[in-house]
């Protein structure tokens, strides 16, 4: 569900259910603000390292999944700048990412050919898999 200031889920158009809404998540760094401009009041604290990473990663899954159910690019966005703070918490840059992907790209391929795993009938030699590469 999207983040909504005004609690309009409530008993009718701005009336909260009670006087208090939880959320529990990190949110863009405005959002305290625009609550307080509708005369409501945020009570925030700001997150450090493994918490705010954590928070971050939390929120990926979160926006990933609602891009998924909307498919719109505000929630694809929402996902990328969650995974921009994420690499500049952890030091990286997308130059890492880049790198990665290319690896990884080569190693297993990408999705050009659409294809999608129904089953997989394994045969008599299974020591095979034992020792392949299965990083893909």
């Amino acid at each position: 569900m999207d983040f909504d200031p005004m609690n309009r889920n409530g008993d009718g158009p701005g009336r909260p259910k009670s006087p208090v809404t939880s959320y529990h998540r990190l949110v863009r760094d405005r959002i305290p603000e625009i609550i307080e401009s509708m005369g409501n009041i945020a009570i925030w604290r700001e997150l450090d390292g493994d918490a705010f990473a954590q928070a971050l990663l939390d929120t990926v899954v979160r926006a990933s999944e609602q891009f998924a159910g909307t498919e719109s690019l505000e929630s694809l966005a929402d996902v990328l700048e969650c995974i921009d703070a994420w690499l500049d918490v952890r030091g990286l840059t997308m130059e890492d990412v880049s790198r990665a992907r290319a690896e990884r790209r080569k190693r297993c391929g990408g999705y050009e050919r659409r294809r999608f795993l129904e089953q997989v009938a394994h045969g008599a030699d299974n020591e095979h898999w034992r020792y392949k590469d299965r990083s893909c």
